[in-house]
């Protein structure tokens, strides 16, 4: 029985860690310096996670609780994001707009990455089928998440390696929800929903509020605004056609 909780625990911190991390990295694989072309990919990236929120965070929660108690999660999750910007604006005054944004998104991702470890742990514990379609399918979301991260800092100009950290960061409590997944061999409710719904809120302000009204600053034309609708368009693809 320990083994098998120690395995599952190690694939969900596997697919935390390696798609978010890889994500972040692969941020990086864009050598050039123009910014008409580092906005658009934002702005796919921006995409991709409008898409994971709306067709996966928040239609699961929609499933577990009721309306009112998902918007209240979505407000919270509004709310939480703006206090963690107003504290990081205060403690960290060398971070530039998008650099921010990044470490926002990291803190977000963080949180969000903990039911989705439950989800993992719980279900390789009740059906190894059911549990290694959704480590595959967390794995995937997690790439664009990545990129949330890991662009912001590539535009501004911050090193590969702060990128990679960050995100790795952000992916390791994906581990210890599986191993709370693992250990339980079930899920609350109420709780998965009240953080699915949070992390969907602040993760729509980041989207909405950031990270495309940023791309469009750095690029203008319909070239921007089509990549931002093949972002959603291909998280789409992934939230529900994999899922």
């Amino acid at each position: 029985m320990l083994n098998r909780i120690t395995l599952y625990t190690l694939i969900g911190t596997a697919c935390g860690v390696l798609g978010t991390t890889g994500g972040g990295m692969a941020a990086y694989l864009f050598k050039t310096k123009n910014q008409s072309i580092l906005g658009v990919v934002l702005d796919f990236a921006a995409g991709l996670m409008l898409a994971v929120v709306c067709f996966d965070l928040l239609p699961h929660a929609f499933e577990l609780a009721s309306f009112a108690e998902v918007m209240a999660g979505v407000a919270g999750g509004i709310a939480f994001v703006m206090v963690v910007q107003w504290l990081l604006e205060r403690g960290g005054k060398h971070l530039d707009g998008l650099a921010l944004t990044a470490v926002t998104v990291a803190v977000g991702i963080a949180v969000h990455n903990v039911p989705e470890g439950l989800a993992i742990g719980a279900g390789l514990m009740e059906n190894r089928h059911l549990g290694a379609s959704l480590a595959v399918t967390m794995f995937l979301h997690d790439i664009p998440e990545g990129l949330g991260i890991g662009l912001p800092l590539r535009i501004r100009g911050k090193s590969f390696w702060k990128a990679a950290a960050l995100s790795l960061l952000a992916g390791l409590p994906t581990g210890a929800g599986a191993l709370a997944g693992a250990l339980a061999g079930g899920i609350s409710d109420a709780v998965t929903a009240a953080c699915l719904s949070s992390a969907g809120g602040a993760m729509l302000y980041l989207v909405l509020g950031e990270m495309m009204p940023e791309a469009h600053r750095m690029t203008e034309g319909t070239f921007t605004k089509l990549s931002g609708v093949l972002g959603v368009i291909f998280g789409i693809v992934i939230s529900v056609a994999l899922g």
